[in-house]
């Protein structure tokens, strides 16, 4: 299924653009499944979701880290998680859903990074709450770290196993390609005549803002209020112009809307990625009392400068703690960045020279600093989806 929408794109002036952009072209779904009460509902909406679009589905499910499980144990693991697997699959084939089973011993993360290489999803789905929900406060969740991760978007289901495609939408609308993308895509996993509401969220004006700061911002927030009328008309949607804190206004205005989905980019117009400490989408994937669809727009050097930009901050950490060769190996990524940009050629020997160093640095910085070394590791990975 391919969908064709308008979005919203921010124009030189400030205002609001609406253009053509192409949606998901839904052929695979990926849900990711850890026999929690939110996996099986994101299962659900997932058959609800392939059952519209007429595509395929595979659950997958992560059984690891196994290193240190006898091969007994890991047998019977993987006996009773490939059962409970087909169980689920052939409810999704009654339900007219084509299914199939997929298990990987290592962890969620890296089962999706496997899967986007051997399965190309076009959607991801996972529960917002599974077992470990409770290392949120500290790590971030499972679907936190999917989201992170992947190349594609990501459905984050909140609520009840219900077979059913999602009735009343929220988009977070800030102009970025990303947002754009969240809308077109959204509308794919809508019921029919679904209620449609879009949200523009402007800076807070407080009072200890200068008088000329709060004047010459005034004429702006007026054309991206008129701007957000206009798109909401064309998309025959509700406008919701608010200032304050995004993640905070988006999330309240979607419980008060009784919402069951918000759609939102994952990374806005700030220069900042939403996904670094902080970010918009980040918090509101906590906040959020609904399901929060998460996208990105088809880019593989977005997502490739995505994955420089997580080493960058990884290997900022140490070389802010003092470590030796941190600096001259966060010089060989952005190098690495820079030629991969402009030439995708394996017979560049200056190239696959950088790119081997940068691989010899992950078995050294695996056993004392395994972020640093995650990261190094997505970066290559992201250069060999490339085919660099």
């Amino acid at each position: 299924m391919k969908l064709v929408a308008s979005w919203a794109t921010k124009a030189p002036d400030g205002g609001i653009w609406i253009a053509l952009s192409t949606g998901m072209e839904m052929k695979h779904i990926l849900v990711l499944v850890d026999f929690s009460v939110g996996s099986d509902a994101s299962m659900a909406r997932a058959v609800a979701i392939a059952r519209k679009a007429g595509c395929r589905l595979t659950a997958a499910h992560a059984y690891g880290p196994v290193a240190q499980l006898p091969d007994e144990l890991l047998e019977s693991i993987s006996r009773e998680a490939g059962n409970a697997l087909q169980a689920q699959c052939a409810q999704a084939e009654a339900d007219g859903v084509p299914a199939m089973a997929w298990l990987h011993p290592g962890s969620p993360t890296e089962a999706l990074e496997e899967a986007e290489i051997t399965l190309s999803p076009d959607l991801v789905v996972i529960g917002a709450k599974g077992h470990s929900a409770m290392h949120r406060l500290w790590l971030g969740s499972t679907a936190e770290a999917v989201v992170r991760h992947a190349s594609c978007p990501v459905l984050v289901v909140r609520g009840e196993s219900e077979a059913q495609l999602f009735g009343r939408l929220l988009w977070a609308s800030d102009g970025s390609p990303d947002s754009g993308r969240a809308w077109t895509d959204a509308l794919a996993l809508t019921a029919e005549d679904p209620d449609l509401h879009v949200i523009h969220v402007a800076g807070e004006v407080t009072e200890t803002d200068a008088e000329e700061g709060r004047l010459a911002a005034e004429p702006v927030r007026e054309k991206a209020r008129s701007d957000l009328a206009s798109t909401a008309t064309e998309l025959h949607a509700a406008p919701h112009f608010v200032e304050g804190f995004a993640d905070v206004e988006i999330s309240a205005l979607a419980q008060r809307l009784d919402c069951d989905l918000i759609a939102i980019g994952a990374r806005g117009m700030s220069t900042h990625r939403a996904w670094s400490p902080g970010g918009t989408a980040t918090r509101v994937l906590r906040r959020a009392n609904c399901s929060v669809l998460v996208s990105r727009e088809a880019s593989g050097d977005a997502a490739l400068e995505d994955a420089a930009h997580g080493v960058h901050a990884a290997l900022g950490d140490l070389i802010d703690q003092g470590e030796e060769g941190a600096r001259e190996l966060r010089a060989t990524v952005r190098e690495v960045t820079r030629l991969a940009h402009d030439a995708r050629d394996l017979e560049d020997e200056m190239l696959e020279g950088l790119i081997e160093a940068v691989r010899e640095q992950v078995a050294l910085l695996e056993a004392d600093h395994p972020f640093a070394a995650e990261a190094l590791s997505r970066f290559i990975r992201q250069l060999a989806r490339l085919g660099i």
